[in-house]
């Protein structure tokens, strides 16, 4: 056996056989520690003499936190003066092996200053109680001046009377744990900001149904010649922009696996165009492009929003300075695989986003689609962003091309597969019914008052006789005390104390043929967390105009199917009757 293999062999079988003993709590083995330890020793200071040792591969000590290369190092009890390393000195910290020896305080010397006292203590504390072994967490200062977040695992050698002789460790980096356990509270931050923006568009959902209703029945009590009906529309456009704004926050929180149907991918880019503007600030120029009659692609509207927000973003951070940045749709025939391109032949509808940023090398857009790689500072990027929008691509059978250079921009392009044209809808049975009255009794239960109000309002106005109530307590004491026929049960679906669902099941089953019609502020995929028990039923969103309400009592009343939907609302597996 070669003297170098002899002493790869000595110090695996030391740091296996002292390990070992550590993790069975061999505490008073004294002999056996120390023949580890003479084995361990044996390999070590041979290695010391390079200026750099080979790059052993070391065991952590038990419990640590790191895995990976690190470097083996003896150094005096107290003084914490190395005596001998081996290992990578120079991937951790940049200094070759010789000079962790030749300066005295060499370790003391590159612990972070913020660090040093907490660091020292724990290492003095444990040496002085007779502790066998400490780990500690710090910021190391490498050859650079830059911290290093790093573990240090000692191992205390005592002799027959527990007196501290030598010390034993392992230093490690921490650098790529630190990274990623950042990226986990970043992605958790955005979570619950998340849930946040789920709960507060739906308290604004409510608001704008009250705003909405109350501006409609304004309106329908003017003549049209009355001054008053301009202010009046200008509160219900102002009333509706808040509530396509507030349907956006609630698809950007909610999670679900994705619903793919047919989108026109314009009309998406479109929608959310004034929230582009908003996100990217006004020293850069946003223009949209779109080519007339596109063919649809199919797709989760969501999704798809997250893609487009991902790149904007991306290219707003590489605008510092401002510019033109341009999202742009188009349509395009494939005929054959082109050079330097990997889109196969097809028909597709392509998604643009240009900006004229500072660019990427080869090198960075060669890692670009890595999880977690991010060029941009600590607390600005996770490193997910275009890592999702290549796994969103992907499912929807799509490709992504990127162009760019350091200092000339960046272009994406994503090609996705191109579906049959949608077939005119027939015409919506809103319309028509939205007029028609009626003299049922509808038991109403909201616990938000101004909406409850709202209702009772709008449907006394269309002839039905209404009960109310703010609770399915309430409204469990009100339809039992009821001396006649309760026809349709509208309850908000969540509520504190017994949900809309829970009240359903019960009512119906004491008042046969009882309908019911559940409304929310959430989106259809909350309201299915509340798992409905029944193949479908009939769900209405807030907000909702008066004609909307009207035209949902009668349908439900009537036993009707939903009428036709378009492609953004239309969502089969969700089991929901959307009216």
């Amino acid at each position: 056996m070669s003297l170098q293999n002899l002493q790869r062999f000595l110090l695996l079988t030391g740091s296996l056989a002292l390990i070992s003993m550590v993790g069975l709590g061999a505490r008073h083995n004294f002999k056996a520690r120390q023949m580890a330890a003479g084995l361990l020793l044996a390999a070590v200071v041979p290695l010391v003499s390079a200026e750099r040792g080979p790059a052993e591969s070391f065991r952590p000590m038990p419990d640590s936190h790191s895995t990976g290369e690190g470097v083996l190092w003896e150094a005096e009890d107290l003084t914490f003066r190395m005596t001998a390393v081996a290992g990578d000195t120079i991937g951790i910290l940049g200094y070759a092996a010789q000079q962790w020896l030749d300066d005295p305080f060499f370790w003391l010397n590159h612990i972070a200053a913020e660090d040093r006292e907490r660091v020292l203590e724990a290492c003095t504390a444990a040496v002085e109680s007779g502790q066998e072994s400490v780990r500690v967490e710090y910021r190391a200062v490498d050859v650079r001046g830059e911290r290093a977040w790093v573990e240090n695992s000692l191992h205390i050698l005592r002799d027959g009377k527990g007196r501290p002789r030598k010390l034993l460790g392992r230093m490690v980096n921490l650098a790529e744990q630190k990274r990623v356990a950042d990226v986990l509270r970043q992605s958790q931050k955005m979570e619950e900001i998340g849930h946040l923006a789920g709960g507060v568009a739906h308290d604004f959902s409510n608001l704008l149904t009250v705003i909405g209703g109350h501006a409609d029945l304004l309106l329908a009590s003017l003549d049209p010649e009355d001054p008053r009906r301009a202010s009046i529309e200008e509160i219900k456009k102002a009333g509706d922009r808040a509530a396509t704004l507030t349907r956006q926050l609630l698809s950007f929180s909610r999670r679900r696996p994705p619903t793919r149907e047919p989108l026109d991918l314009a009309a998406v880019v479109g929608n959310l165009s004034g929230m582009l503007r908003r996100l990217i600030g006004e020293h850069i120029e946003l223009v949209t492009k779109s080519k007339p009659r596109l063919a649809p692609i199919v797709a989760d509207a969501g999704q798809i929003e997250q893609v487009i927000l991902n790149l904007v973003v991306n290219a707003r951070d590489a605008m510092t300075g401002g510019g033109l940045l341009l999202v742009e749709t188009d349509q395009r025939e494939v005929p054959g695989l082109e050079p330097k391109s990997s889109v196969p032949p097809g028909r597709y509808v392509i998604l643009a986003v240009k900006d004229v940023g500072c660019g990427m090398d080869a090198a960075t857009l060669s890692r670009i689609y890595e999880p977690f790689f991010t060029t941009k500072e600590p607390g600005r990027g996770t490193g997910l962003g275009l890592a999702t929008v290549k796994e969103i691509v992907r499912e929807c059978g799509g490709h992504i091309e990127v162009e760019s250079a350091v200092g000339e921009g960046t272009t994406f392009r994503i090609y996705f597969p191109a579906t049959e044209p949608l077939k005119a809808p027939s015409p919506s049975r809103l319309a028509p019914v939205a007029a028609r009255r009626g003299c049922e009794t509808i038991l109403v239960v909201e616990d938000e008052e101004n909406v409850l109000a709202m209702c009772r309002q709008l449907l006394s106005a269309y002839g039905y006789r209404v009960l109310e109530a703010g609770s399915g307590e309430g409204a469990l004491r009100l339809a039992e005390g009821y001396p006649s026929v309760v026809d349709l049960l509208l309850a908000d679906v969540v509520m504190p104390g017994m949900n809309g669902r829970e009240l359903a099941e019960t009512l119906t089953r004491r008042l046969p043929g009882l309908r019911v019609l559940y409304m929310s502020g959430y989106t259809r995929d909350a309201i299915l967390r509340h798992a409905f028990p029944h193949p479908e039923v009939s769900y209405l969103q807030k907000p909702f105009t008066p004609q909307t309400l009207a035209a949902a009592v009668r349908l439900a009343l009537d036993g009707q199917p939903p009428p036709p939907q378009g492609p953004s609302q239309s969502r089969p597996e969700n089991k929901l009757r959307l009216v």
